[in-house]
């Protein structure tokens, strides 16, 4: 098929009341509807309402030959309160229902759609003022029509030049002589393009920067919902660390080292250390970190090799588990030696034994005489030192270096030692 442009316009009486032409714009399988229109030429238009002028049901405003067009920009002000929820001293699109009753808007895509502000109250009070408000340029709305499974050979390009619109695929192109350029759901307004349905959207700043508007953000405190969508957050690359912002409070980039690791910092007081290197020396007043074990009701290995860091256990009780230095683990390749020993002279006290086992951690001693026997200290008596009994048996975890020396009343008594390192 032959490319070719259709006019779709009305009368010329309509044309000069709406200033507006249309056309329809088909190529092969694809088409598109080109309306172009404007603002009323600059004006001092304004008028006044009260709130009886106003139709909840159809959230429409009645005013005898108000002179508005769609499109159009006006403002309110009041005497009293505007009926809800519109506002003084904001924009709002004119809907012209007929020429003595119009609707408002909150854009210009809401405008050309027919989707009015919903008023939920009239009842505000006071006299209301209708100022319209001076605009010049022109816009160009282009719908697209016939979406069916069109082919198109190259990317559509939207582009601006020194002054008109330009919008083609790099080879035939439509130059438009217009300021504001809607297409559909991308919106050219001031300096930002906002892309969406008018609800959630981009908005696309002059500078390149993005506003999310809806949809991704979430506030502090806001609930998660299974299905949120985020955005990919990038951090700085910073191999030398150091500050990246200027003064306390100051917004600032999360920094990674040259790996791409993220730098934290390992305490919240880096200056006084919550981290102590290895034989490090004590200080008054030092700040610790909150240690924390990991609970295993049945007791095993949780490392795979001796040297291995392994972490605190504890049982369903909370009770941290430990071994005794010495513990009767470490018995199982002992030496043992055991002596008999008889008294050189009453009630005269010498060593129990003679010569204590080497690494020396269990004494036994046991009273082999019908006399009651006495064990202490060096230099030990009847009198100061522990009494045991004819047949009875002493158990003591002494070292090789404890001296241990007993007494009895009868010379040659009879005693016996065991003794296990």
């Amino acid at each position: 098929m032959i490319d070719h442009l259709i006019f779709d316009t009305t009368d010329a009486e309509s044309i000069r009341d709406t200033h507006s032409v249309g056309a329809y714009v088909r190529s092969g399988d694809a088409g598109a509807l080109v309306t172009n229109h404007g603002y009323a030429e600059a004006s001092a238009l304004t008028f006044d309402f009260v709130d009886g002028d106003v139709t909840v049901g159809s959230d429409s405003i009645a005013e005898t030959a108000h002179g508005l067009n769609t499109g159009d920009v006006v403002q309110l002000s009041t005497t009293g309160t505007l009926p809800s929820p519109l506002a003084a001293a904001t924009d709002y699109y004119v809907i012209r229902v007929d020429a003595d009753n119009f609707q408002l808007a909150a854009s210009a895509i809401d405008a050309e759609e027919g989707t009015p502000i919903d008023i939920t109250t009239a009842a505000g009070g006071g006299t209301h003022t209708v100022t319209k408000q001076e605009k010049d340029g022109r816009a160009l709305d282009v719908y697209v029509v016939n979406d069916v499974t069109a082919t198109i050979s190259g990317n559509v390009n939207v582009t601006q030049g020194t002054d008109p619109w330009i919008i083609g695929d790099g080879g035939n192109s439509i130059t438009v002589d217009a300021v504001d350029l809607d297409i559909r759901d991308l919106t050219h307004v001031s300096d930002s393009i906002k892309i969406g349905d008018g609800t959630d959207f981009l908005e696309v700043n002059a500078d390149g920067s993005i506003n999310v508007v809806t949809g991704s953000e979430y506030a502090e405190d806001s609930a998660h919902t299974s299905g949120d969508t985020g955005n990919f957050m990038l951090a700085v690359a910073n191999h030398t660390e150091g500050a990246l912002h200027d003064a306390d409070g100051d917004y600032a980039a999360l920094q990674v080292d040259s790996q791409g690791r993220l730098r934290v910092a390992a305490d919240i007081d880096v200056v006084n250390g919550h981290e102590k290197a290895e034989d490090s020396a004590h200080t008054s007043g030092d700040i610790g970190s909150y240690v924390l074990a990991v609970r295993q009701d049945t007791l095993a290995a949780s490392t795979d090799a001796d040297g291995d860091y392994a972490s605190l256990k504890v049982n369903a009780a909370g009770a941290l588990y430990v071994t005794s230095e010495g513990s009767d683990n470490a018995l199982a390749n002992t030496a043992i030696a055991a002596t008999a020993n008889a008294l050189d002279a009453a009630n005269t006290a010498e060593d129990l034994v003679a010569s204590p086992l080497t690494n020396r951690k269990y004494l036994f001693v046991k009273n082999n005489d019908n006399k009651t026997m006495y064990v202490g200290a060096t230099g030990v008596t009847s009198a100061t030192g522990f009494p045991l009994a004819p047949g009875s048996i002493l158990e003591m975890r002494a070292g090789a270096a404890v001296d241990i020396e007993w007494v009895a009343s009868t010379t040659g008594h009879d005693v016996r030692t065991l003794e296990l390192s």
